[in-house]
């Protein structure tokens, strides 16, 4: 998502609230929808601060364990150790 926003220049809010679904057809658009409207506002916060995605999945309680790595090589380059 960060860098769609900076390539694209668009505000992280009305990407995540109005544009990003719209990157996706059929039965996943609802579904997306729907986790943006309970998501959103945490993983616009997450943007505006450039926090790790790792930090955002155990934000949302996607992750669990706490050594959960998405991005293996950007956790260590954030120096994360949840």
């Amino acid at each position: 998502m960060e860098n769609y926003v900076n390539y694209y220049k668009v505000g992280v809010s009305d990407f995540v609230n109005k544009e990003f679904c719209s990157l996706f057809d059929g039965y996943i658009k609802p579904t997306c929808e729907a986790f943006i409207h309970y998501a959103g506002p945490i993983i616009i916060e997450a943007l505006y601060k450039k926090e790790p995605s790792d930090k955002v999945c155990l934000a949302l309680g996607l992750c669990t364990d706490k050594n959960c790595r998405i991005i293996k090589e950007k956790a260590q380059l954030y120096n994360i150790n949840l």
